[in-house]
């Protein structure tokens, strides 16, 4: 059931994404239409009409062309895909994972290259998949951790650490909760803010552009639920430094931590 309404919701999204690009393209060829057309007029009316009637020909393509730019603004902002900003993708990976981070933290030996792969497919230049749900109980991720200790996730792809959990709760309780949803699910608490970013869709992607999975909030507030290749980079003791400084963030339509929101179906 959880793969299946991970489905719908992800085909919901990219038909959202395309919708909205369509849209974007339509308006930017509408508005170029009416541009050359008013050009033309103009240079017609310039060499053969009054100041007059030149003055209200060009004052009438002005408040044209403004009233096209409200409305694709208007517009834009009311259907505006989650993972897009102006139609172009904004989450990029600052190095390829496989090549930085494998083997994987979490990866058995006879599947390093395989989850290395995913890596490289879900967390970089991608805004919707995402690893298969419940895939990670079949990594080497600690199924039991002592009272009192958390384990800090890394960035990928940088190396960034991006999550610590269990905090203010119990591992069990983290386990279980990320068991029953098919993906890690991290509360506010356990988000290193810093290095971890909110897009006003709900895509979350690491300081660096990492794709980590989308914020699903329910009945007890904002839910990360992050696929846990994308968080499986080596502890930066163990690797170079070289990627871990955020180059750039997300655009302005971001937000580091969002406001909790009714509840959603999904993953």
């Amino acid at each position: 059931m959880n793969q299946l309404l991970a489905y719908v919701q992800k085909k919901h999204l990219r038909e959202m994404n395309e919708a909205a690009l369509m849209h974007r393209r339509l308006m930017i060829g509408a508005g170029l239409v009416i541009l050359t057309l008013f050009a033309i007029l103009g240079a017609i009316v310039a060499t053969s009409a009054g100041p007059r009637l030149r003055r209200l020909a060009f004052g009438s393509g002005a408040a044209l062309l403004l009233l096209l730019l409200v409305a694709s603004v208007t517009s834009s902002s009311s259907r505006r895909p989650h993972s897009m900003f102006f139609g172009l993708s904004s989450s990029f990976c600052s190095a390829t994972p496989s090549k930085v981070s494998s083997p994987l933290r979490w990866a058995e030996p006879s599947t390093a290259n395989d989850r290395a792969a995913t890596a490289d497919r879900i967390c970089c230049r991608n805004h919707d998949y995402a690893e298969w749900s419940g895939s990670w109980t079949a990594s080497s991720f600690p199924k039991r951790l002592a009272a009192g200790e958390t384990i800090t996730f890394y960035d990928v792809a940088s190396h960034l650490p991006l999550y610590r959990a269990p905090i203010g709760r119990t591992f069990d309780e983290f386990f279980e909760e990320s068991k029953a949803h098919g993906w890690p699910s991290f509360r506010d608490q356990e988000v290193i803010w810093e290095n971890v970013v909110v897009k006003s869709g709900g895509e979350v992607v690491s300081g660096n552009g990492t794709h980590l999975g989308h914020n699903l909030p329910d009945r007890k507030g904002n839910r990360h639920c992050i696929n846990l290749v994308c968080v499986s980079g080596p502890p930066p003791t163990a690797v170079s430094t070289e990627y871990t400084r955020p180059d750039k963030l997300c655009p302005r339509a971001c937000s580091r931590r969002p406001r909790p929101r009714r509840s959603q179906a999904g993953r």
